[in-house]
């Protein structure tokens, strides 16, 4: 319930960058804890299905798939391969959703880069609108033949400083 709401607050489009960026940080630590959690499992279920008994030859053809069970007529043998294919498969299941969980995780970087870029380009766009903006007014009062007030070019200094750009 808790990784929903931080993804619905990292996702929308009516927070601030610094905020959808938060709720990213956030939904990675989420993500972090997870994939250690699953790390954590695969680790133990190795563990079980080593601790079964069964010897490394029998193991290998069960992970590559070589093996048919129902034509293992030894009981305790059938047995031990059942335990290990089904602690082999839990294995890999968490393997498998670590690795998901690593694409989860790159894709969020790319979201806080994308989100530092469009809001670095929004900054632009706007510096320059302003600056058009002035520069038009100050057009138009010279064409009238009038001076530009001090105001005018204060605002274009002000507008065109580096800090007023800023990057989270």
């Amino acid at each position: 319930m808790y990784k929903r709401q931080v993804k619905v607050k990292a996702e929308s489009a009516f927070k601030t960058l610094a905020k959808r960026n938060s709720a990213a940080a956030d939904e990675i630590s989420l993500i972090t804890q997870q994939i250690n959690t699953q790390n954590q499992a695969y680790t133990r279920y190795m563990q079980q299905a080593n601790s079964v008994g069964l010897s490394s030859d029998w193991m290998d053809k069960v992970k590559n798939g070589t093996i048919d069970i129902s034509t293992i007529t030894d009981e305790d043998l059938s047995d031990k391969i059942k335990d290990f294919q089904d602690f082999y498969e839990k294995a890999i299941k968490a393997k498998d959703a670590v690795a998901d969980l690593h694409e989860e995780i790159a894709q969020l970087y790319a979201d806080r880069f994308s989100n530092i870029s469009t809001d670095f380009d929004n900054q632009l766009a706007l510096v320059q609108h302003l600056t058009d903006t002035y520069n038009t007014g100050l057009d138009t009062l010279e064409a009238k033949g009038l001076k530009g007030s001090k105001v005018y070019y204060l605002s274009l200094i002000h507008i065109s400083e580096p800090t007023r750009l800023r990057c989270i």
